[in-house]
C-alpha cells in the first residue's frame, strides 16, 4: 500500500509541476505578445513618422523651388503648398467626381424622361399637318408616316395595336 501511495503523491507531484510548467509558459508567452505589441507599435509610429518627415520635406522642397521662383513666401501660405502628386491625385479624383456626378445626371435624365412615343404624335397633329400625312399616305399605300420622324414607316396595324394597350 505505501508503494501505491507513494505513487498516487508522485502522480500529483508531476501534475503540480506540469501545471506550474504550463503556467510558466502561458506566463513567458503573454509577455513576449506584449513585447511585440510595443514594438509593433513602435514600428508604426517610427513609420508614421518617417512618412510624416518625407511629406514635410516635400513641402519644404516645393517651399524653396517656390522661393527661387517666386521669391519669399509667407509661413501662412506654407499650407496652400502641396507636393505635385498629392495636386495630382486630388486633380484626378475631383475629375472622377465630375465624371460620375455627369453619368448620374445623364442616367438620372434618361429614367426621368419618358420614352418618346411615336403613335401619340399622330392624334396630336393639327388639320394641316393631317392633310400632308394624307398625301405621304398616298405614296405608300398601306403605311403610314409618323409626324416627327424622317424615315419611321409603320404599319397601321401596328399604330393600332399599340394605341389599344396604351389605353388600358
Amino acid at each position: 500500500m505505501s508503494k501505491s501511495l507513494q505513487n498516487i503523491i508522485n502522480d500529483r507531484e508531476s501534475f503540480r509541476q506540469r501545471i506550474h510548467e504550463e503556467f510558466e509558459q502561458i506566463k513567458l508567452n503573454r509577455q513576449k505578445a506584449e513585447r511585440t505589441k510595443e514594438n509593433l507599435k513602435q514600428e508604426l509610429l517610427n513609420q508614421e513618422t518617417l512618412r510624416w518627415y518625407h511629406f514635410k520635406n516635400k513641402i519644404e522642397n516645393q517651399r524653396e523651388i517656390a522661393r527661387k521662383r517666386y521669391g519669399n513666401i509667407p509661413l501662412d501660405m506654407v499650407c496652400f503648398l502641396k507636393p505635385k502628386d498629392e495636386y495630382e491625385r486630388q486633380v484626378e479624383r475631383a475629375k472622377e467626381e465630375a465624371e460620375l456626378a455627369l453619368e448620374e445626371h445623364r442616367l438620372y435624365m434618361a429614367a426621368a424622361a419618358p420614352a418618346p412615343d411615336k403613335y401619340a404624335a399622330i392624334s396630336l397633329e393639327s388639320p394641316a399637318t393631317s392633310q400632308n400625312s394624307e398625301v405621304q399616305r398616298g405614296t405608300s399605300q398601306g403605311q403610314l408616316f409618323v409626324a416627327g420622324s424622317r424615315a419611321d414607316l409603320v404599319k397601321p396595324q401596328t399604330s393600332k395595336q399599340h394605341i389599344k394597350k396604351s389605353k388600358k
